[in-house]
């Protein structure tokens, strides 16, 4: 039944093993209970904090029923291997020497898809950055674009900062 999880390799193992305990219908604590695990371990697993080590995959495996005991080990080689495959595709970023990682707290700055994130890239800078760095991204992705951005993000999270730095960066 969930063995086609497996054919998707850019989805995270903790992604389908939450998937597979909700259509389980069972919560993160009852799953730890019935795998022998803490619910912070559950829930790190499911957040893709820890990685499994085969003797938390078996046991996850069978408090979920299902037929293979490496089943998330399986799943966590898969999404390992599409990483490392993301990391080949582009290697266009912008100057990291002017971009601080302290912008980026809640993310591996070294792991950030800059093309496949731009918005919030942008968003995030014109939000936290410093004028160097919103310099830095206005010339990576080209003032248009980073303008049409901008203007499209209806968010009110930080609107009086993003449209003072919009408004001193492009007039």
């Amino acid at each position: 039944m969930f063995e086609d999880y497996l054919k998707y390799s850019n989805i995270p193992a903790g992604a389908i093993l939450d998937r597979i305990r909700q259509k389980r219908s069972l919560s993160q604590r009852k799953l730890a209970e019935s795998a022998g695990l803490s619910p912070q371990s559950v829930n790190n697993y499911i957040h893709n904090r820890r990685k499994m080590s085969p003797q938390v995959s078996t046991k996850l495996s069978k408090a979920l029923n299902l037929s293979d005991k490496n089943y998330f080990i399986i799943a966590q080689q898969n999404h390992l291997d599409f990483t490392k495959n993301l990391g080949r595709r582009s290697v266009s970023t912008p100057d990291l020497s002017k971009l601080r990682p302290a912008v980026f707290w809640d993310t591996r700055f070294d792991r950030i898809d800059w093309q496949g994130n731009k918005r919030w890239v942008i968003q995030r800078v014109f939000e936290y950055g410093n004028d160097a760095e919103m310099t830095e991204i206005t010339r990576f992705y080209g003032k248009e674009q980073t303008r049409g951005i901008l203007a499209q993000i209806q968010s009110r999270w930080h609107a009086a900062t993003r449209s003072a730095n919009l408004k001193k960066h492009f007039e």
